[in-house]
């Protein structure tokens, strides 16, 4: 049973003990992520070792002497003389933290100071599901996108999406997972910023064409847009919470001929139903450069996430940051009919070859 004097846990200890707990968690989940190198993984280790340690002495419990490595040292198999000096360095280091911890009047705001002023941040998006009743194959390129300058601001992320209503690569089903780096102060002082999710049928030239001696493969046709608003997620006024799903409404394509910028105002003007076919998003802001988040969410982004970055060079070049970049926007196509009545199908690939026609 507990004495009357050992109930009474002051609240300053208690959040004390608290925010330790959420760091053993975070660097827990570091750990685990298994994207450390060997030198970083040891100082982690030893981080976590003495932030360990240093809560046990303030909670009065047992003190656990480790080696070099934060092993638990075997007391069957060391000296005493070996454990009393390994008794003696620990309690020399918990004291030494104890005196730091008590010189800091002030609250921690390390982490607020560090989403205010850091140059670089990073916008997190998990598709959590897709539907929509096409009944082919579909690409989804998913982007950042500036309507006030009628400009895509970021690379695609593309997601191939079955016919069955699952991914093309099953193994990526619940992994289909992006980060939208590069994101500058001027990117989030922008007047309005989109997710936009353009959606590409594969398969036949007409869906209505059911006889399959007509039938036409593997051709890419416009089939929709999806557009969600996340100006207020990303300048930090709405919830950002990787937990929480978004849904974003799908819009058919009605003219094929139609500019992605005048399809994205009729399709944000519209307010029609969408019959619940959409994506499923979540999407979180983080704090940094890519090297960054994956050091500081590894729940989040691991190897298998998807970096997109920004088009053209961020605010900040950190060193050894080396891009060799060429952005080219075909804007319109001008084909002659020859002796045909109507207009041809045409089909424009672009690829990049070298001196000898290699691409």
């Amino acid at each position: 049973m507990a004495t009357a004097s050992a109930s009474v846990f002051p609240v300053k200890r208690c959040q004390q003990v608290q925010s330790m707990m959420y760091d053993l968690m975070e660097w827990r989940s570091q750990l685990l992520s298994g994207t450390l190198p060997k030198d970083e993984l040891k100082e982690l280790k030893q981080k976590v070792t003495s932030k360990i340690d240093y809560g046990n002495k303030i909670l009065e419990l047992d003190l656990i002497v480790r080696d070099e490595d934060g092993n638990i040292l075997d007391p069957d198999k060391t000296s005493v003389i070996s454990l009393f000096h390994a008794h003696e360095e620990a309690t020399n280091k918990i004291t030494e933290r104890i005196k730091e911890e008590m010189s800091k009047d002030q609250p921690d705001y390390a982490s607020y100071s560090r989403m205010s002023s850091s140059p670089t941040h990073s916008l997190y998006v998990f598709v959590r599901n897709f539907v929509c009743r096409i009944g082919e194959d579909a690409e989804l390129f998913m982007s950042l996108y500036d309507p006030q300058k009628s400009t895509i601001i970021s690379e695609n992320y593309l997601v191939r999406w079955g016919s069955r209503g699952f991914p093309k690569e099953i193994d990526m089903l619940n992994n289909l997972k992006v980060v939208f780096t590069d994101l500058g102060n001027k990117d989030l002082s922008r007047d309005k910023i989109y997710l936009v999710c353009q959606i590409v049928r594969v398969g036949r030239m007409d869906l209505k064409d059911s006889n399959s001696k007509k039938y036409t493969q593997g051709l890419r046709r416009p089939f929709g847009v999806a557009v969600m608003d996340i100006t207020d997620i990303i300048k930090g006024k709405a919830e950002s919470d990787e937990e929480k799903q978004h849904f974003i409404p799908f819009h058919p394509v009605v003219a094929e001929n139609d500019f992605l910028h005048s399809l994205l105002s009729k399709v944000t003007a519209s307010k029609g139903d969408s019959g619940g076919q959409g994506l499923w998003v979540t999407v979180k802001m983080l704090v940094g450069d890519v090297i960054q988040t994956r050091k500081d969410y590894p729940h989040l982004v691991d190897r298998t996430t998807v970096v997109a970055r920004k088009l053209g060079f961020p605010e900040i070049i950190m060193p050894g940051d080396i891009r060799n970049d060429i952005y080219i926007t075909l804007l319109y196509g001008d084909f002659d009919k020859y002796n045909k009545t109507t207009q041809r199908n045409v089909e424009v690939i672009m690829c990049v070859c070298d001196e000898e026609g290699k691409v």
